[in-house]
């Protein structure tokens, strides 16, 4: 009975310690101190003499040690608060690609299993080479360890606990780490896990929050400068005006001297010849002059074409890119680059070495779970909650027992038979037996809470992450051997993407990684090519429109595609063309769906192609010269001869496309009217 007194009073001060030291982590809020509680707790729990916390770095695939403390040797690190403190080095994660099983630290962190030994020195399985050097240097001593992993609230592993010596409250004498050890320490190591990630989100928030006060800070500043320059541009139009209205006025000033002078001298021919008159008229209305001497043309019919022409890179018309479907070594390669291939044919095969120590793991973690699943669903027949239940029965026996002794003490004293210290006594072990079977009772609803609908269900997911990952793994086997799926011809990677990275041919012993590419199987039946249009051409393109596509690699052949694809966002310069940067273009896509075995024969792949396209097409459009055109800023004009009177009249006219020697009209003009060819001619 005392013994489960002891236990109970136990459990509650466990409780209570998790409790308080939670409270004390989610309150602390720096790193370095919350990794130092944590391993004083652990060894406050345990009574344990030393302990080591390491943090798994996921990009070097390492522990790396933060905190080191040993009672005896008086050590004390802690590696984040003084990075310069000598720690020893990392412990690595894989070992020439396989997993560093030997190492207990690394092993706990890459299958999450505790582990628990009672002398390093005798026990299997492991390597502790680092632990006995320690105790060579230091006269130390190393016995019993216990390590658990520190899983954070999406169970994902984020470090290790890890301590030594377990020594007894009294002797101080060095023992094994209990169960109950393990349960607390695992306990707090989950808690910490979640202190820690807590920790970790908020400096990156507040590490996000400058960033964004930075920017904020920036585009004031930006907003300033914008500010001062279209004041600065305001000021600079301004003056631009007057300027220009100045201009303006002495250009009428320098017209109305020029028209004096010719004025003047044609009154000076006219006394001299007697034909003032007729001379001032033709001065006087130019639009009027003699159109014999004008030579003119008349608007006529004619095809207006434009095309715009880009560049563009060839490339097989579909491309099947094959991935690793898992990291390892090519051991079996059974092409050549540039080789024809059929369906079904084997390109290459991978060693699944490391891989299947990972299904082996994933397998035992799978049966694992399984069978918690089962201890779960069955927990409340099982020998835990049967024996919690013969206890309270038993408890409520010894109640009844002691409630029987207690009324016949009663009835003897009130007989004066006993003395009262008697019944007392009675009294005082009926008290204490009542508690002792309400502790039972409270035991066994904890340990029914156990097997609770919620626990049923954290073990039926458990079960099915296990499944799921076995399922990924072994499916990852089979695909050891990488197969052609359809006929085509084996290419180097050509994505926008892989053209930039320094493409490498893999070769019997190559390792790769899970994603990267391995083959790609090109279609030679048609082909795409790809070029990159600027913002002012993009608006005249549109999907399915014509284009002609030559090329100096191949100049007796001509193909007909279609736009298949227009990109609908630019690429260029973040500040784009307004501040110094690369102008933004957009990518298009060109198909050519069959070509003849001649024309594959001719053609390469990654050779450079022109794509014509035809912009507008009108075959019976309204044309004149361009030298006909008298244009300016906002404006258009020709000078049409009036059949009537024979005198040329100012039209304006609306202009359309302009090639190198003519324009064409879209309004102002109708076919056959006759122009001057030269407008300087009928102003003179």
């Amino acid at each position: 009975m005392k013994e489960e007194n002891g236990s109970g009073l136990n459990a509650v001060k466990d409780l209570q310690s998790l409790a308080q030291i939670g409270l004390a982590l989610s309150q602390e809020r720096q790193l370095g101190a919350i990794l130092e509680m944590i391993v004083n707790a652990a060894r406050s729990m345990t009574n344990a003499d030393a302990g080591t916390l390491y943090i798994l770095d996921s990009e070097a695939r390492c522990l790396r040690f933060c905190i080191m403390q040993n009672e005896t040797t008086r050590t004390k690190i802690n590696a984040v608060t003084n990075p310069d403190a000598p720690i020893p080095e990392p412990v690595p994660l894989y070992i020439n690609g396989a997993p560093n099983n030997g190492n207990v630290s690394s092993f706990v962190a890459l299958t999450g299993n505790p582990v628990k030994i009672s002398d390093v020195y005798s026990a299997q399985g492991f390597n502790f080479s680092g632990v006995k050097h320690y105790d060579s240097v230091s006269g130390y001593r190393s016995k019993s360890m216990l390590v658990v992993p520190m899983r954070d609230h999406n169970d994902d592993i984020i470090g290790i606990l890890q301590l030594l010596n377990a020594q007894s409250a009294g002797s101080g004498k060095v023992t094994d780490f209990s169960e109950r050890h393990e349960v607390l320490v695992s306990s707090l190591a989950s808690q910490a896990a979640v202190s820690i990630t807590n920790r970790r989100l908020i400096s990156a928030m507040q590490k996000d929050l400058e960033e964004i006060k930075r920017l904020q800070q920036a585009e004031e500043e930006l907003g300033e400068k914008l500010k001062k320059a279209y004041l600065e541009t305001e000021t600079a139009n301004v003056e631009l005006r007057a300027a220009m209205a100045q201009t303006g006025v002495v250009r009428k000033i320098w017209m109305l001297f020029v028209l004096v002078l010719i004025l003047a001298g044609s009154a000076w021919k006219g006394l001299e010849t007697g034909v003032l008159g007729t001379v001032l008229s033709e001065t006087a209305s130019p639009e009027m002059a003699d159109s014999r001497a004008i030579e003119t043309v008349r608007v006529a019919n004619s095809p207006v074409t434009a095309n715009l022409s880009f560049v563009g890179q060839i490339e097989p018309l579909t491309q099947k890119v094959f991935l690793s479907p898992f990291s390892g070594k090519v051991i079996e390669k059974y092409y050549l680059e540039g080789q024809l291939v059929k369906a079904g044919d084997p390109l290459l095969r991978l060693d699944t070495t490391e891989l299947e120590i990972k299904v082996r793991q994933a397998r035992s973690a799978s049966i694992r779970a399984k069978k918690e699943h089962i201890q779960v669903k069955e927990w409340a027949a099982g020998p835990r909650v049967t024996q919690a239940r013969l206890s309270l029965a038993r408890q409520k026996a010894i109640l009844d027992n002691l409630k029987r002794k207690l009324d016949e003490a009663k009835v003897l004293f009130d007989k004066g038979i006993i003395p009262g210290s008697e019944l007392e006594s009675a009294a005082e072990a009926f008290e204490n037996q009542k508690i002792s079977a309400q502790a039972a009772e409270d035991e066994v609803k904890s340990l029914l809470a156990l097997g609770s609908y919620d626990q049923l269900l954290i073990a039926g997911m458990e079960l099915q992450n296990a499944q799921a990952e076995l399922d990924e793994l072994e499916d990852q086997l089979k695909k050891a051997l990488i197969t052609a799926e359809s006929d085509g011809i084996i290419l180097l990677p050509a994505s926008d993407e892989q053209r930039q990275q320094e493409l490498k041919s893999i070769e019997i012993g190559s390792k790769v990684q899970q994603g990267e590419t391995l083959v790609v199987i090109g279609d030679l039946s048609g082909l795409t090519i790809r070029t990159k249009v600027d913002e002012v051409s993009i608006s005249k393109l549109s999907l399915s429109q014509p284009v002609q596509v030559t090329s100096d690699a191949f100049p007796e052949i001509v193909l007909d595609g279609w736009i298949s694809a227009i990109s609908c966002q630019a690429l260029g310069s973040a500040s784009g063309r307004s501040s110094g940067g690369k102008p933004p273009v957009f990518d298009v896509t060109v198909t050519v769906d069959e070509l003849s075995f001649e024309q594959q024969s001719k053609i390469r792949m990654g050779m450079s192609a022109v794509l014509n396209v035809t912009v507008y097409d009108n075959q019976s459009a309204l044309v004149i010269p361009i030298s006909a055109v008298e244009s300016g800023y906002g404006y258009a004009q020709v000078y049409k001869k009036n059949p009537q009177t024979q005198r040329f009249e100012k039209v304006s006219i609306r202009a359309g496309i302009t090639t190198l020697d003519q324009v064409e009209i879209l309004s102002g003009l109708t076919l056959d009217d006759e122009i001057a060819l030269f407008p300087s001619e009928v102003i003179q």
